[in-house]
C-alpha cells in the first residue's frame, strides 16, 4: 500500500522548517529534496541494494530482509507505506534543508569578506540600522548574521540527533521484530 508523498510529506516538512504556505519551498523543489533523502535514508538503513551487506544484520544469521524505501513519482506514492517510514523521510528532508539553508549563509558570509566585508563589519557599530513598515528596527550589521548562522546551525544538529535517533529506534525495532540484534 502506498501513500501521497506530496500532500502529507512536503506538507510536513513545510511545517517544520517555517514555510507553511510554500512561499519559499515549492513541490519541485521538495520533490528533489525528496528523492535525495530517500536515497540516504536507504544507505543508512541498509536497505540500498547498493549497500553492503544487505539488509539489516543478525546475530549468527543472515541478514533480515527488508525492502527498501521506493517512490513513484508520477504516481505520488512511497513504499513500505507507514507512519514510521515517512517520519524518517520528513526527518532527513528537513536536515537537507537546513544543511542547504547553512550553505547559504557561508556564501553570503563570503560575499562579505570582498571589498564591503570590512564596512558591512563596522556598520553596526557605527549605529546603522533599518526600520521596516512595521516600525521593526532591524540591524544590518555581521553580527545579526553570525547570530542567525548559529541558530540555523543548532538547529541542523537538532535535527540530526532527532534522525539518527529515529533511525536507530527503526533498526532496533526491526531487529527486535526478527529475533535479531545490531550492535
Amino acid at each position: 500500500m502506498a501513500t501521497s508523498i506530496a500532500s502529507g510529506i512536503y506538507e510536513a516538512v513545510r511545517l517544520d522548517v517555517g514555510d507553511p504556505d510554500a512561499q519559499i519551498f515549492n513541490d519541485a523543489f521538495l520533490q528533489r529534496i525528496f528523492i535525495k533523502a530517500v536515497r540516504r535514508l536507504n544507505q543508512a538503513l541498509g536497505l540500498s541494494v547498493t549497500a553492503r551487506p544487505q539488509g539489516i544484520p543478525g546475530y549468527k544469521a543472515l541478514a533480515t530482509k527488508i525492502s527498501p524505501i521506493t517512490y513513484d513519482l508520477s504516481g505520488n506514492t512511497i513504499s513500505p507505506d507507514n507512519d514510521e517510514i515517512a517520519d524518517l523521510i520528513i526527518l532527513q528532508m528537513e536536515y537537507i534543508v537546513a544543511k542547504g539553508e547553512l550553505s547559504a549563509l557561508k556564501r553570503l558570509s563570503s560575499a562579505y569578506g570582498g571589498a564591503f566585508g570590512t564596512s558591512v563589519g563596522s556598520a553596526e557599530g557605527d549605529g546603522v540600522t533599518v526600520t521596516n513598515a512595521d516600525g521593526v528596527v532591524v540591524s544590518v550589521g555581521a553580527s545579526r548574521l553570525n547570530n542567525r548562522t548559529k541558530l540555523i546551525l543548532e538547529d541542523a544538529n537538532l535535527i540530526k540527533k532527532e534522525l539518527d535517533e529515529a533511525i536507530k529506534r527503526f533498526l532496533g525495532r526491526q531487529t527486535g521484530n526478527y529475533g535479531k540484534m545490531v550492535y
